[in-house]
């Protein structure tokens, strides 16, 4: 909510000389503090200090700079994306998942381009069995699926094994896509 407000026009305006007031009305209080002042006092002296403006100018631009510095570290803009990049990430939402119509079961995962071979890898493979009336039961890779009257039931897959033939797919896809295949 505070950013909603602060990146109002004219409540950041008002936040903003808020800050500024109070900082003023600290400093005069420190100030009465250090020199043995009334609060009303040194108030009134430091509203009428009178500044040099060469250093007034110097001490502009450098919170200038700090805050131009601070918005260029903190800005959440996302980085636009070359065309490599672009296809790459159409082509990792298009696969998160293949079916596999011989026995039934779609596999789920997520795929990422490996920054170091530049070809798709995937995590997070899970099986599901599609043999149940349009629901999807998950299966474990030791003992398949997990309704004993299923057909998948104690059907083994090792991970390994189904991950590198996603994988091998992935690849050749992707190598379509770059015109490599």
């Amino acid at each position: 909510m505070f950013e909603k407000i602060w990146t109002s026009p004219v409540w950041s305006k008002v936040i903003s000389a808020g800050i500024i007031g109070i900082i003023g009305f600290i400093s005069a209080i420190i100030y009465s503090l250090i020199t043995d002042m009334n609060p009303i006092d040194s108030f009134k002296y430091i509203w009428n200090f009178k500044t040099k403006i060469g250093y007034a100018f110097i001490a502009l631009i450098f919170m200038f700079i700090i805050q131009l510095l601070l918005q260029k570290v903190f800005s959440k803009k996302e980085k636009k994306l070359n065309k490599t990049e672009q296809k790459a990430k159409h082509f990792c939402e298009q696969w998160y998942k293949i079916n596999d119509d011989q026995t039934n079961v779609v596999y789920r995962f997520n795929t990422y381009i490996s920054s170091y071979t530049k070809q798709p890898i995937i995590a997070n493979l899970t099986a599901f069995c599609k043999n149940h009336n349009g629901q999807e039961f998950k299966m474990n890779w030791i003992g398949g699926c997990l309704d004993r009257s299923c057909a998948n039931n104690n059907k083994i897959s090792r991970e390994s094994v189904v991950k590198d033939l996603i994988e091998s797919q992935l690849v050749v896809e992707w190598e379509k896509i770059n015109g490599k295949y």
